[in-house]
């Protein structure tokens, strides 16, 4: 099987909504093309709902998503969490 080197830089998200009950929110975003490779940013301790990351991630993807059709970048951005576990702060798709 064929691959291709994907890099993708995360810069930024904008006023995500609150999903923490207590506290500030500590969002980072997961990002992949095959869901059995997935890379993950940095916490962003300090930018509470308008997180920015700026970091490049790199995937080796297999060729035959590249011309599948449905095949998608997915982001999705969670907020760390301590007792009650991560929260789901959005996310999307980029065809």
């Amino acid at each position: 099987m064929e691959y291709r080197t994907l890099d993708v830089t995360v810069v930024s998200a904008e006023d995500l909504k609150k999903v923490t009950l207590f506290g500030k929110m500590q969002p980072y975003a997961i990002v992949w093309v095959d869901p059995q490779n997935r890379r993950t940013t940095r916490v962003d301790k300090d930018g509470h709902s308008n997180p920015s990351w700026n970091e490049r991630l790199s995937f080796s993807v297999p060729e035959h998503l590249f011309h599948q059709p449905g095949s998608a970048l997915h982001v999705e951005i969670f907020s760390k969490g301590s007792v009650l576990g991560n929260k789901f702060a959005g996310g999307g798709q980029a065809r």
